[in-house]
């Protein structure tokens, strides 16, 4: 955005800004969504547990990575200017979905420690020892994808010690959390190497994530000197703290998806089996038996399996489904949602989540 921009947008979305008061450790989520038909389930949960939402992109056409970075870059911009004491999550729009309310988990501790404050109490994560302002935290989980890039992890320390505990040690891009500038110095990094990569791995970020997470420990020198000359610390949420993925592996350790698409893991995995649900929470159970209720749920490549992961059955039908878990409370179509580079609605704009994906009384069981 241009200097003109931002302060159009910062004056324009003030009174939003102003509403959400002191930052007291809570996120800002973003996404990039084109289409937010109903029922849109990240945008439901996120107005059930009052979660600050900003979109990018609705109504525009999907153009893939390459308009996805720089279009989440653009809004981090808006709120670095407008919201600057808060932390960032971006999330994919269309298969995330908020898992427990904000109270229930690490995340505001986490967030704390991103934007360089310490937290108030001692928390029994062993994730926050790893966090600083420097730090972006990324979603882990059990295979790595396009490519097998399982060499560069088995030459890093911090692999070889996740994989005695823990069976999610690769990066995920479907979700990440920082501090507005960690974020805005990690996404040009990113859609760099999506744009400058060969065959599967061009225009990927799931690429692009695995290639910048090993970089220290790979023979691309390049992507190393970039992580270092932007002052980052990439950290794997490898306990689901704060973001669960929901891919399983199973079959081979390594195989073919086809399309020159690979995927490795280090043995089968299947996340559903380590979660529960608590009425509209997530419980999930790592290998010591320690109980995590983690702040988002993302299935990536299957999106079914985030209804087997709330109990909601079979996709067919599902429509009234997600409303019948998030949307009883009347308020719900109320929550604000900003959005920016909107087909319709310009640059930036305030508007509520019914406006932008419209809940019918129907759909809450009204006649």
């Amino acid at each position: 955005m241009s200097a003109a921009e931002v302060a159009a947008c910062a004056k324009l979305l003030e009174g939003w800004a102003s509403g959400l008061g002191a930052a007291n450790g809570t996120p800002v989520l973003l996404t990039y969504m084109t289409d937010t038909r109903p029922p849109w389930a990240l945008g439901l949960s996120a107005a059930h547990y009052k979660i600050p939402l900003v979109v990018a992109g609705h109504g525009m056409r999907w153009g893939g990575v390459g308009i996805k970075l720089p279009a989440a870059y653009r809004a981090i911009q808006m709120l670095s200017a407008l919201l600057p004491q808060y932390p960032v999550i971006f999330a994919d729009g269309s298969d995330t979905v908020v898992g427990n309310s904000l109270g229930l988990t690490v995340t505001k501790h986490v967030a704390s420690l991103l934007m360089g404050r310490p937290i108030s109490r001692s928390s029994s994560s062993r994730l926050v020892a790893n966090l600083s302002v420097d730090s972006v935290l990324l979603s882990g989980e059990c295979g790595s994808y396009p490519l097998c890039y399982r060499e560069a992890h088995e030459r890093m320390p911090t692999f070889l010690e996740c994989r005695t505990r823990s069976s999610t040690c690769y990066p995920n891009s479907g979700m990440f959390m920082g501090s507005p500038e960690a974020l805005m110095r990690l996404l040009p990094i990113l859609h760099n190497i999506s744009q400058h990569g060969g065959g599967v791995e061009h225009n990927e970020d799931q690429a692009a994530a695995n290639l910048l997470y090993t970089s220290s420990a790979s023979s691309r020198v390049e992507h190393a000197q970039l992580l270092r000359e932007g002052r980052l610390s990439l950290v794997i949420d490898d306990e689901s703290d704060v973001f669960l993925s929901l891919y399983g592996c199973k079959f081979g350790k390594t195989r073919t998806i086809g399309h020159g698409l690979w995927l490795c893991h280090e043995g089968a995995y299947d996340p559903l089996q380590h979660i529960s649900r608590d009425g509209n929470s997530i419980l999930h159970t790592d290998r010591a038996g320690r109980a995590h209720r983690p702040f988002l749920v993302h299935a990536s490549g299957i999106h079914d399996r985030l209804l087997k992961a709330f109990e909601l059955g079979s996709p067919r039908g599902n429509r009234t489904n997600w409303y019948d878990v998030f949307a009883r409370d009347v308020l719900v179509d109320r929550h604000p949602v900003v959005v920016v580079d909107s087909a319709t609605q310009g640059i930036c704009n305030l508007t509520t989540l019914g406006a932008l994906s419209p809940i019918s009384r129907l759909s809450r069981g009204q006649v």
